[in-house]
């Protein structure tokens, strides 16, 4: 393929692997197969400077032609004032107010002879699916974050008139329907009367952030630290139930407090158990592990799965806590208002002064 590869090496620090590859840049660029965008003229709306990129670049380059706009008042004069936008894709939150209230105020302003452009709503994903059963006259449909090309190209089609709307969001939740099974973990309390809590200890941001969700889904309770320092001394305030722990980290790693909580309870008695969590891919770390006293071991990246049957097989009394829940659609109805943000439920504002300006001139 007459490519290169090739790796640098720095002893005590560690190695860089690299690879290039020549590829010929095309200039020819296709509509999607969801759905021809060229020529439709879309106007985004929303205060965050990465998703305006991120789309005007998806639609550019399937030939739709875009504006910008960083508030709801600026895109409401925008489009009093100029003919010919046909689809708003509209934040959840365009700044000034909610993306809800902006469409809202669009359909109840003076609008171009040709009529208000259709307005799609972007809201996060959960949010999108309790939407979903709720009648927005002011809203075309609703597309999910993270925006992707493919479903962003469709529903635009199909909003400017071009092709008809496929319901994928709920085709998708339907697909969730039937292949998870989520669950309602116990309060914290709860959980730390019955010796169920967990404690993580991750000193990567990311991770924890992963961990945290991942634990969330089967139904489990967690405090989480970033180093083995901290995780040390919150043992030594909580019974907790099990020790999720990286191998790496500051201050102590994960082999150093798995040998100071072993020597503790060889004085005091107990047994914690303690699950290893590390990217080590070297012989001889899972039995590193398990020379110190740890009582399992996950090799990351791990999955909720990995991590449900783990805590299953060394603290059972924590799945024993956890409530079912069919399916994400009864959570998200259960918790529409915690998940949909109280400013949508609201009336919406009067429209801002520029905007109305904009509009009595345009009607004038």
């Amino acid at each position: 393929m007459g490519g290169t590869i090739g790796f640098t090496s720095t002893r005590n620090n560690g190695s860089i692997f690299w690879f290039g590859l020549p590829f010929e840049v095309l200039d020819n660029r296709r509509s999607s197969p969801f759905g021809d965008v060229s020529a439709i003229r879309v106007l985004v709306v929303s205060p965050e400077p990465r998703l305006t990129r991120v789309l005007e670049g998806y639609l550019r380059y399937s030939r739709a032609e875009v504006e910008t706009a960083v508030s709801g008042a600026a895109a409401l004069a925008r489009c009093a004032a100029v003919p010919g936008i046909d689809v708003v894709l509209a934040d959840s939150d365009v700044g000034d107010m909610s993306g809800l209230n902006f469409a809202k105020n669009l359909a109840a302003g003076t609008m171009p002879p040709q009529g208000a452009p259709q307005v799609v709503l972007m809201l996060p994903k959960m949010s999108a699916f309790a939407f979903m059963d709720v009648q927005h006259e002011v809203l075309f449909t609703t597309l999910s974050k993270p925006v992707r090309r493919l479903p962003l190209c469709h529903v635009v089609a199909a909003a400017a008139g071009r092709i008809p709307l496929q319901d994928q969001t709920s085709r998708q939740r339907r697909r969730d329907d039937d292949r998870q099974c989520l669950f309602r973990p116990p309060s914290p309390e709860t959980a730390l009367a019955t010796g169920t809590l967990l404690l993580v200890a991750e000193d990567n941001p990311t991770n924890q952030t992963v961990i945290s969700m991942q634990l969330e889904r089967p139904g489990y309770v967690a405090d989480v630290v970033e180093d083995g320092l901290e995780a040390w001394k919150m043992l030594q305030n909580k019974p907790y139930g099990l020790l999720l722990t990286d191998c790496h980290m500051p201050e102590m790693d994960g082999y150093a407090l798995t040998q100071r909580i072993r020597d503790q309870e060889r004085q005091e008695g107990g047994h914690l158990p303690v699950v290893a969590l590390t990217a080590d891919a070297v012989a001889g770390t899972a039995q590193r592990c398990q020379a110190v006293g740890m009582d399992h071991y996950l090799k990351k990246p791990v999955s909720w799965q990995d991590l449900d049957s783990a805590i299953q097989s060394w603290l059972p009394a924590a799945a024993s806590l956890r409530t079912p829940v069919h399916g994400p659609r009864e959570m998200l109805h259960e918790t529409a208002r915690d998940v949909v943000p109280p400013s949508f439920l609201s009336p919406p504002p009067a429209c801002p002064a520029p905007c109305s300006g904009a509009r009595q001139g345009r009607a004038a």
